[in-house]
């Protein structure tokens, strides 16, 4: 996508808009016998045209700015920041993660360390997911109201240690 900046946009939006009423004015009536037959008809083609362009082209800007709007109550960010601004700061965000990306990938062993804690904190929450029974759905779903009684997760205290775990409290 090629960045767009939005006042130049609303300029152009404006420009033509006011192209069709010179267009639209040069149609009436009185100004017609200044015109060939010809030239009206292609006026009139123009005027067609521009006119149904003109339509598109700003139900498709406020198609934009509405999903800009959802893009940046997304992501938690004031709705009150400037669309270039969010746009930056996402392209900031991933010009970020490319360089840290490109570091691990040029020095494996110097982030080994990282990526094994990384790994294992991964692990950890797989396991606990899958022990209490939850799927990633089962996980995106609301809680149960606070009256519902609560499943406690198994308690890991002695686990790894040689003993075993004492049963979870009722």
């Amino acid at each position: 996508a090629s960045r767009v900046n939005w006042e130049v946009l609303d300029s152009a939006i404006n420009a033509l808009k006011k192209d069709l009423a010179i267009i639209t004015a040069e149609l009436q009536p009185s100004c017609r016998p200044h015109y060939s037959e010809l030239a009206i008809e292609r006026l009139e083609k123009l005027d067609t045209s521009a006119s149904a362009d003109w339509e598109r082209l700003s139900t498709s800007k406020e198609e934009a700015l509405i999903a800009c709007t959802e893009l940046k109550k997304f992501f938690a960010e004031d709705a009150k920041t400037g669309t270039e601004d969010f746009f930056q700061m996402l392209s900031n965000f991933v010009g970020s993660l490319e360089t840290v990306h490109k570091q691990i990938k040029a020095n494996p062993k110097k982030f080994a360390s990282l990526l094994r804690q990384n790994s294992k904190r991964i692990s950890l929450h797989r396991s606990a997911t899958e022990t209490a029974g939850l799927s990633k759905v089962d996980e995106e779903e609301t809680p149960p109201p606070r009256s519902a009684p609560r499943k406690s997760a198994p308690s890991l205290k002695g686990a790894g240690k040689g003993g075993k775990s004492p049963p979870p409290k009722p």
